[in-house]
């Protein structure tokens, strides 16, 4: 006699297990993170320029991409630049679906380099993922 199984659509971001196999789960990574400054003048950012100063401001731009097989939920992505950390909401993304938003931001990573600069997707561990450990990325400079 064949086993009754009730059926219940998954909910947005949560992986099926089905026999102890994964059937489908999101999985978010931070394609880039870039930390850009425009000048009025054209002029580009040298050790030596006086054009910025460590209040001003910069943008950075990150992209975030849902890599897995099934939809994401809401989640946030945590900017750490310098000695500042910045949060921004991530709504839900569909497989293969990205998202790219800027975030205006101090200068003062622009002067120390961004050697320890970085940007997680879902720093919170809001979303099942695949794989956890793959949603961190340095920041660079453009």
């Amino acid at each position: 006699m064949p086993e009754w199984v009730e059926e219940v659509p998954p909910i947005s971001g949560q992986e099926i297990v089905v026999d102890d196999v994964k059937v489908g789960s999101a999985d978010l990574i931070v394609v880039s993170a870039l930390l850009s400054n425009s000048y009025t003048s054209g002029d580009s950012y040298t050790s030596g320029d006086s054009y910025i100063s460590g209040g001003d401001s910069c943008t950075l731009t990150y992209t975030v991409r849902n890599i897995g097989d099934v939809a994401s939920d809401y989640c946030q992505l945590e900017a750490i630049l310098y000695k500042d950390t910045y949060t921004e909401n991530i709504f839900g993304l569909g497989p293969n679906q990205e998202t790219t938003a800027t975030i205006s931001v101090k200068c003062d990573s622009w002067y120390q380099g961004v050697e320890n600069d970085s940007v997680m997707v879902d720093s919170s561990d809001e979303v099942a993922e695949s794989n956890e450990n793959n949603n961190h990325s340095p920041v660079s400079l453009n």
